[in-house]
């Protein structure tokens, strides 16, 4: 009655070794990764420099992973269109840069947002957003009035 529990305790040991093989052998095939932007600040007034540092990590521990080498780093308007790209070289999952502001933009909300090399073809992957506010005290503010909904 030993052997036999025995042999079945081995028998699926080796199992569970082969299921944990598979799974490991799955989750380095399958790899995904997500980026992070850090920015100095979220306000900024037209004419500032907006420095930034991007990390890219393994989306299963959060630890940095050295695959992509390049990221796309962009400024959006309230339309979602970029007003600002530039592109970024990334080393060890890690890398860094800056936008100038140009005092021709208007105050306002704006996004800024990072894509690494293998999510720039697919739009709709991993990415990251961060909005920021956009200050041009050159400019004065349009204030529209609220439509009245009385006639």
């Amino acid at each position: 009655m030993i052997c036999l529990s025995f042999a079945l305790t081995a028998f699926c040991q080796h199992d569970l070794n082969e299921i944990q093989s598979s799974f490991n052998e799955y989750k380095n095939y399958s790899l995904r990764e997500k980026i992070f932007t850090h920015t100095d600040k979220d306000l900024y007034v037209a004419g500032d420099i907006v420095w930034f540092k991007l990390y890219v990590v393994n989306a299963d521990d959060n630890k940095p992973i050295d695959l992509s080498k390049l990221a796309y780093v962009e400024i959006l308007n309230a339309d979602q269109k970029p007003i600002l790209q530039t592109k970024v070289e990334l080393d060890k999952g890690v890398g860094n840069g800056s936008l100038y502001l140009p005092v021709s933009l208007n105050s306002g909300v704006y996004k800024i947002q990072s894509i690494h090399q293998l999510d720039e073809k697919f739009r709709c992957s991993i990415f990251f957003e961060k909005s920021i506010t956009i200050i041009n005290t050159l400019k004065t503010l349009k204030i529209e009035e609220p439509k009245s909904q009385f006639l």
